[in-house]
């Protein structure tokens, strides 16, 4: 998963959650083992439950050397 470029990216403050794609997941060379169940649903727009899959931890590195940071 090392060494994946990000060229654009939306960051919006105000979401209480992040949302990543099958096939983003893929995509970063991801499979499903590394996802932790979660069993409560999300709760949509509509105020219908939205069964989550899992949820995952990233890594990201931010700029580059030599003025970088690294958050998990």
């Amino acid at each position: 998963m090392k060494g994946h470029r990000v060229y654009k990216i939306l960051i919006d403050d105000s979401n209480l959650v992040n949302i990543l794609l099958a096939e983003a997941m893929t995509k970063m060379g991801m499979n499903a083992s590394r996802m932790t169940l979660v069993p409560t649903p999300l709760i949509g727009i509509e105020g219908s439950a939205v069964p989550m899959k899992g949820a995952v931890g990233l890594t990201i590195t931010i700029g580059t050397a030599p003025h970088y940071v690294t958050l998990q």
